[in-house]
């Protein structure tokens, strides 16, 4: 039997798992848990084409940068980010991750998880995008945290428990 597989003595056990931005984070509970992972990630490879499967620890990730701005309307998020990519093309909106959604009676507040290729348009952008019949600016959150990665947890990346 493989030294890594799962017995009553030593199961395998996970505290969450959870799927965003294309990516299935799924939290360890023990060390023979990280490492039956790691393993069985590692035999399933070639498992589909076109699928690439690593097992990253969340604390050697970049945090993706995030953003926060009020739209004047109270549209459901998803319609939110539809529009913003039909007006500014170079916004892949498909990979944003929303944060948090605070509905008012004359709009909304949404913060955003980023992809990379996102963010670099918003900073050549000044942070304005194109929405409805004008224009919104969207703020940076943390701007000096970027490329830390601490392991605090959050919407775009499950806390350790």
């Amino acid at each position: 039997m493989d030294s890594l597989a799962s017995t009553s003595q030593n199961p395998v056990q996970f505290l969450g798992a959870s799927f965003s931005a294309g990516v299935l984070w799924m939290t360890c509970a023990t060390a023979h848990t990280k490492e039956w992972l790691s393993a069985t990630i590692g035999r399933l490879k070639n498992f589909l084409e076109g699928v690439e499967l690593q097992a990253i620890e969340a604390k050697d990730l970049a945090k993706r940068p995030k953003v926060i701005g009020w739209f004047p309307d109270q549209a459901e998020e998803e319609r939110v980010r539809i529009r913003l990519k039909a007006q500014n093309p170079d916004l892949k909106t498909e990979d944003w991750h929303l944060l948090s959604r605070k509905t008012e009676e004359k709009g909304q507040t949404l913060a955003y998880s980023l992809d990379a290729a996102s963010f670099k348009a918003l900073e050549k952008a000044g942070f304005r995008v194109y929405y409805q019949l004008g224009r919104v600016t969207l703020k940076q959150l943390n701007p000096g945290n970027r490329e830390k990665t601490k392991d605090e947890g959050g919407a775009d990346k499950p806390a350790p428990q």
